[in-house]
C-alpha cells in the first residue's frame, strides 16, 4: 500500500479494505465456475439469474 501513498492512515484503511474484499473472492470464483459449467451445458437462463441476484442483492447493498 505504501507505493500509492506514504500516509499511514491511508495504508491502514487500504489494508483493512483488501482483507474484506479478498474474503469475497472465494464466493465470486465459485459463482463464476458454476456459471461457466451451466453455460457450457447449454443453460443460459440460470446463470443470468445468478448474475442478477448477485449484483442487485449482494454487490450493490454491500458497497454501501
Amino acid at each position: 500500500m505504501a507505493i500509492f501513498s506514504p500516509d499511514s492512515e491511508v495504508i491502514k484503511i487500504g489494508t483493512s479494505y483488501l482483507l474484506i474484499v479478498s474474503a469475497f473472492f472465494i464466493f465470486f470464483s465459485t459463482m463464476f465456475i458454476i456459471q461457466g459449467l451451466l453455460r457450457g451445458a447449454g443453460d443460459t437462463l440460470i446463470p443470468m439469474f445468478i448474475t442478477l441476484i448477485a449484483l442487485w442483492f449482494i454487490r450493490i447493498p454491500f458497497s454501501y
